[in-house]
Order: structure tokens, then C-alpha cells, then sequence
């Protein structure tokens, strides 16, 4: 999205590109290398290996439901299982876990088929789970979700820990004080609650920020 940000017109030309990629599978011209990678790593983060859907031990339902994304609960297994402890402590309702993927490299493929029965998929758990809070850590997650069913609740993971529950303990103690340049997804463009909530815990662990020349929006 930044083509539009710095275009004196406010071309999309992500727009274009999607648009393209979508007429090129239609017609059978889309390389099936561009996205191969991607769409099998959505395959297997959506696949019984690695999903999961569970309302929180002993309940049926649940009032929150932690979306932590394909990449954060495959890269970082073990901070995932401490943040899903910590809400679950911290949130009143209950507390489910979904593990899968949004289902965005469907869209961004061009493969709209695989991403509305991704879509299909997700607000058929969420509607099983009692139609809960999507919390979310990933901002793509977030952005996606948002985007393709506004009727979904969703917030940041992130301004969750902000605004509502506060750190956990021993986070403050855990950090030693350094200065780390803040780089946003590009997802975050336009979620300027979500940006600042990052900066805000960064700043309750004593953390001093740098904004890179291009940042924000």
C-alpha cells in the first residue's frame, strides 16, 4: 500500500496488481511458482498437523478467542502458549484458541476460491465458539479479518495488553532498557490504535523508540 501513500495521484497500484493476478488464474496465465510457497504453507498451517479450535478447557463457549497466526505460533510455539496463559488469567468470559492461517495468500494469489472458503472455514469455528472477540496478534490477521467480515469483533493482541490487561508480571523486570527502531507491518498502515499501543508498552518496559524516516502511515 505504500504506492498510494507517496503517488501525488493516490494510485493503488496494489489494486492493479491484484486485479491482474486474479484475471491471470482465471485465464490460466498465472505462474503457479509466484505463490506456490505461500499456499502450501497455508495448506499446512490449515491442515489437522497444525490446526486447532478450542473454546477453553471445560467450557463450550468462550467470550475471547486468541488468533495468534500461522507465523507467530509456528516460529514462536512457546510465547504463543505464554500469551494464551496470560489472557486466559487476564480476561473475563473465557479465553478459546484458534491456531490456522487467515487465509490471505489466497487473496494475495489471486486465488479468491481458496481464500472465501478460508473465510468459510473461520466464522464457522467463530460461530461454534459463541461468536466471541477475535484477539489477534498478527496485524495481516487483523487487517484481513476486518476487511472480509466487519461483523466479526477483532482487536490487537497488542492493544489488549495496552488498554485492558496491562503487562504480565514480571514483563518490566524481564527487559533490560535499550533503544530498538520500531518498524510496523505494512498491514498496520492504517491502524494507527494498534501502532501506538506497541509504542506504549514499549514504553512501560522502558524501552526507548526510534522512528525509521519512513514510519506510520
Amino acid at each position: 500500500g505504500l504506492c498510494a501513500e507517496v503517488c501525488p495521484e493516490g494510485f493503488a497500484m496494489a489494486e492493479l496488481s491484484l486485479l491482474a493476478r486474479r484475471d491471470m488464474v482465471e485465464r490460466g496465465k498465472m505462474p503457479p511458482s509466484a505463490f506456490e510457497f505461500a499456499l502450501m504453507d497455508m495448506a499446512q498451517s490449515d491442515s489437522p498437523a497444525c490446526a486447532l479450535v478450542r473454546p477453553g478447557p471445560g467450557s463450550a463457549t468462550c467470550g475471547h478467542v486468541f488468533f495468534p497466526g500461522c507465523q507467530l505460533a509456528g516460529a514462536s510455539p512457546g510465547l504463543t502458549h505464554a500469551a494464551y496463559d496470560f489472557l486466559r488469567g487476564a480476561l473475563q468470559g473465557g479465553v478459546g484458541v484458534m491456531l490456522g492461517c487467515c487465509g490471505v495468500p489466497g487473496r494475495w494469489a489471486g486465488r479468491e476460491d481458496l481464500f472465501a472458503a478460508a473465510m468459510a472455514r473461520f466464522r464457522a469455528d467463530w460461530e461454534r465458539l459463541g461468536r466471541p472477540r477475535v484477539v489477534a496478534a498478527c496485524a495481516t490477521c487483523l487487517k484481513t479479518f476486518t476487511e472480509a467480515a466487519p461483523d466479526i469483533p477483532a482487536v490487537s493482541l497488542w492493544r489488549v495488553l495496552a488498554e485492558e490487561t496491562g503487562l504480565p508480571p514480571g514483563a518490566a523486570t524481564a527487559s533490560e532498557a535499550q533503544t530498538l527502531a520500531v518498524h510496523d507491518p505494512c498491514s498496520s498502515r492504517h491502524d494507527p490504535k494498534t501502532r501506538a499501543a506497541v509504542r506504549e508498552l514499549l514504553s512501560r518496559l522502558k524501552v526507548t523508540t526510534l522512528e525509521p524516516p519512513l514510519t506510520g502511515q
